[in-house]
């Protein structure tokens, strides 16, 4: 099957309007230094070649003087200036054939005014003229507009206003009409070599940001996938594995600084219980308001995260262990006053916790640490529950029961 163009085969506008504006766009800036270039070098090349008006057309010198320094200079040198100004984009168009069309009268006009066999060297200017149309303009449709033009207004000048011998205008207006079909040719090929040059162009910009865009996508993906790794889908809290991660890179910097540097444990009390009693979905509803008091409480720089079942860890940073125990005690406040409603019934929570930390002047890693933490909360587990327990140095001590002996303990009742 063939493949549908993307330009039309005989304008070669692309068919895609927004393509078609964007090349518009391109070769205005492009063609804007070239215009300006064709002008003074035309302005050079007419003023250059009235030195022929001098030894051609002795006679009739200062009439071909007037027409080239006093109307088709001037109007190239207004032109000049005019693509300065802001206006010229509007009227780039009409500049062009007003400026072409003035450069083809000019010198039309003197092949009119000038005997034989003068006329013949003006007549090659005209053909000079035809071919920077279509080779300097970048529209085919102006390019042949201008040609064509010049091409029917030298034969009207040549059939109204001169004698040539008839083989002569004959051979003149052959090699003038077929020099245009050349023309047309040239021009339609080089405006299609400049439009495939920017849909090429066009494509492998277009494709370089369309993968820019998708590395980008795959990218966020990719952060997303590993924060969702790191991250506990019920709750929203972190997972154990970014816990630990955190807490070995938070034990380096608190070592390298001399900070400190706690953890505390916490532990729905009777958790097991609303399990069986309101079922799994009412004991998400508790994990998920408990995490959400964790993450409101908790500081900027504090990690929680849930750490297993109904059990969370918070990691914190640059606080002692008495520092943590007040964050602690609040947080279990806030906790039991916290209810589940379920119609009539509502579901009461409370929580036990156990702090273990470190100040300046010690070292303890944080596996340690989470040793001490929840060691500590399984006696505030033991002592009732709704409690935090405290770890210091003499909580290694142990009743005859064996059971540790916490320094200090808060009761949340």
């Amino acid at each position: 099957m063939k493949r549908d163009r993307p330009y039309n085969f005989l304008t070669l506008r692309f068919v895609d309007k927004a393509l078609e504006d964007a090349y518009r766009e391109d070769d205005f800036f492009k063609g804007l230094k070239k215009h300006r270039t064709v002008c003074l070098e035309t302005i050079f090349l007419y003023s250059i070649f009235g030195i022929l008006d001098w030894a051609i057309l002795p006679e009739q010198k200062e009439i071909c003087w007037i027409i080239r320094f006093f109307f088709v200079c001037p109007l190239l040198l207004w032109s000049y200036f005019f693509s300065f100004t802001k206006w010229y984009r509007k009227f780039r168009t009409a500049n062009t054939f007003v400026v072409g069309l003035s450069i083809s009268v000019g010198i039309i006009a003197m092949i009119a005014i000038a005997p034989s066999p003068g006329d013949y060297l003006y007549y090659a200017g005209l053909l000079l003229c035809s071919m920077s149309f279509y080779g300097r303009i970048p529209d085919q449709f102006i390019s042949n507009f201008l040609s064509w033009g010049t091409f029917s207004l030298y034969l009207i000048v040549a059939l109204l206003f001169t004698t040539p011998p008839g083989k002569v205008l004959f051979s003149n207006t052959f090699i003038y009409f077929f020099f245009n079909i050349l023309g047309m040719l040239v021009c339609y090929s080089l405006e299609l070599s400049r439009r495939l040059d920017y849909l090429q162009r066009f494509t492998i910009e277009r494709q370089a940001a369309e993968l820019k865009e998708a590395l980008r996508k795959m990218e966020k993906e990719r952060r997303r996938a590993e924060e969702l790794s790191l991250q506990d889908p019920l709750t929203g809290l972190a997972n154990r594995r970014r816990f630990f991660e955190e807490a070995d890179r938070e034990y380096e910097r608190t070592l390298r600084y001399g900070r400190s540097l706690s953890i505390m444990l916490l532990d729905i009390d009777h958790f097991k219980r609303v399990n069986d009693t309101f079922g799994h979905a009412v004991g998400d509803r508790v994990l998920q308001r408990v995490s959400g008091i964790i993450a409101g409480t908790v500081r900027k720089s504090d990690l929680a995260c849930r750490y297993g079942g109904e059990e969370f860890a918070v990691l914190l940073p640059e606080a002692d262990p008495q520092t943590a125990q007040k964050l602690g005690e609040r947080m279990l406040r806030s906790i039991k006053q916290s209810t589940i409603i379920l119609g009539n019934e509502q579901v009461s929570i409370s929580a036990s916790m156990g702090i273990a930390g470190f100040s300046e002047a010690e070292d303890v890693p944080p596996h340690i640490l989470l040793e001490r933490a929840d060691k500590i909360l399984y006696q505030a587990k033991n002592s009732g529950r709704d409690r935090l327990c405290l770890w210091e140095d003499s909580a290694d001590k142990v009743d005859p029961a064996g059971r540790l002996l916490p320094v200090r303990s808060a009761n949340m009742s």
